[in-house]
């Protein structure tokens, strides 16, 4: 994937098309591209988090057995179609978020906003599944 696709996809992508543009150009240089089969595991819970995934197409499947503790899955995440996107190396994401501070503030902005909105659609079909 060259760099120009990857500012596209960084301009497109709902998590990262409100970052500042240089913001966007200094997380493009830590970025490589992944496809993950059916069945695949992106993370497994209580496991190291090296990996920041960004998904462009497919599904990933959400379980948890257990509470995990510091830079570590919380869940496990496996394909459960074809899914495509990009990867950012975690202990990267986290270096660069510590030394830039306006990255980090803008990220995890975009971070709590994502969380927020989960937490809203979760609520949702909780109250859906009570009534």
């Amino acid at each position: 994937m060259s760099q120009s696709t990857i500012l596209n996809v960084f301009e497109s992508h709902e998590f990262l098309k409100q970052l500042s543009e240089p913001l966007r150009m200094l997380l493009a240089s830590g970025v490589q591209p992944f496809v993950a089969k059916p069945g695949e595991v992106l993370g497994r819970e209580g496991h190291p988090s090296n990996k920041f995934y960004l998904i462009q197409s497919g599904e990933v499947s959400i379980g948890t057995h257990t509470a995990a503790k510091g830079h570590q899955w919380q869940f496990d995440c496996i394909a459960h179609d074809e899914v495509k996107g990009i990867m950012i190396d975690g202990e990267w994401l986290r270096n660069q978020c510590e030394c830039n501070h306006e990255l980090g503030n803008q990220f995890l902005r975009q971070l709590l906003k994502v969380l927020s909105d989960r937490l809203v659609a979760t609520r949702k079909k909780l109250v859906n599944l009570i009534a």
